[in-house]
């Protein structure tokens, strides 16, 4: 379980979350950053094939069983997304708390902010626009930043066409 992303997966899961090469590959990424390396990366990957699923949920998950002490902060381009990430990680923690040795901080439950027993680590998760600034986190998800929408100048106002979105 200690080993990867996808192992917890699997064994929580009693081998229901599949495990693929391509996956794989975002395991190794965060096993990475687990053990000190500084870590860039950028996933791209067709729709419904798990990078979501692996490296915003599952990877967190095992981070924080891993460096509970941590925090955990996930970004998306709706806070309704980011919020139903956090609400899956938390719900799990609860879950499978004595499995993994992790636990909620009493009264701190919140879909998109929790905190865990015992330590400083936790997690935050926000949508484009939401309140991030001031927060630390040791580790950064942040999934579906940009849409097509944000891409059109229109959907920017200021934005005139050929200018990179930050």
């Amino acid at each position: 379980m200690d080993r990867s992303p996808g192992a917890m997966a699997a064994v929580l899961t009693e081998e229901r979350e599949m495990q693929a090469p391509h996956l794989g590959l975002i395991d190794a990424a965060f096993e990475r950053v687990a053990a000190g390396v500084p870590t860039k990366l950028l996933l791209t990957m067709p729709p419904r094939h798990g990078k979501s699923r692996r490296a915003t949920r599952w990877a967190p998950r095992w981070y924080l069983r891993r460096r509970p002490e941590h925090r955990v902060m996930i970004a998306s381009y709706s806070s309704d997304l980011a919020d139903d990430h956090g609400r899956w990680i938390r719900d799990a923690i609860l879950t499978y708390g004595p499995q993994i040795g992790i636990a909620m901080r009493p009264g701190s439950s919140a879909a998109n902010r929790f905190d865990l027993l015992g330590t400083e680590g936790g997690a935050v998760m926000a949508g484009v626009g939401g309140g991030l600034t001031g927060r630390m986190a040791c580790v950064g998800s942040y999934t579906s930043l940009c849409t097509m929408a944000d891409r059109a100048p229109a959907a920017r106002p200021g934005l005139t066409k050929g200018q990179a979105v930050a």
